[in-house]
């Protein structure tokens, strides 16, 4: 799954090989990021495991060092992750990062970070969508898929 409004470079083989490596009931593509804090950030462990989650705490701790990162929008999920979606989620709007993946965290089940670094852009905003633009026709970035 993707988000609508992020633009992004990324080999999905990659993530999914990651994802089938660590037998993941999610992985979450997650970049670094100054203001990851002010967002909303997650950590990840030196396996690439989530230890942290928003403001929810893995029952185990990590293995060795952390890292603070954002997520990207981009997700690959197992259908195991509905059985953490109250039936209330179908007649109302609901978040998965704020609801689904903090409940599956807390249960121990194995949520992976893949840490991205090329290039992303969040496309909320009319002034976004133009800052890609400009950074695509400028060459500063590119999509290898184009």
């Amino acid at each position: 799954m993707i988000n609508t409004d992020a633009l992004i470079d990324l080999n999905l083989a990659d993530v999914i090989a990651f994802h089938k490596s660590k037998n993941a009931t999610a992985t979450l593509v997650l970049r670094p990021d100054d203001n990851a804090e002010q967002y909303g950030s997650m950590d990840i462990d030196d396996r690439g495991r989530i230890c942290r989650f928003l403001r929810s705490k893995a029952p185990m701790e990590p293995l060795g060092p952390v890292r603070k990162l954002m997520f990207s929008g981009v997700q690959l999920l197992e259908p195991a992750v509905f059985d953490y979606m109250s039936a209330s989620t179908t007649t109302r709007k609901f978040s998965t990062t704020r609801e689904t993946y903090p409940k599956m965290l807390v249960a121990g089940e194995a949520l992976y970070g893949f840490c991205f670094e090329g290039f992303w852009q969040d496309l909320g905003t009319i002034e976004r969508i133009r800052q890609a633009e400009e950074r695509l026709a400028s060459g500063h970035a590119t999509l290898h898929y184009l």
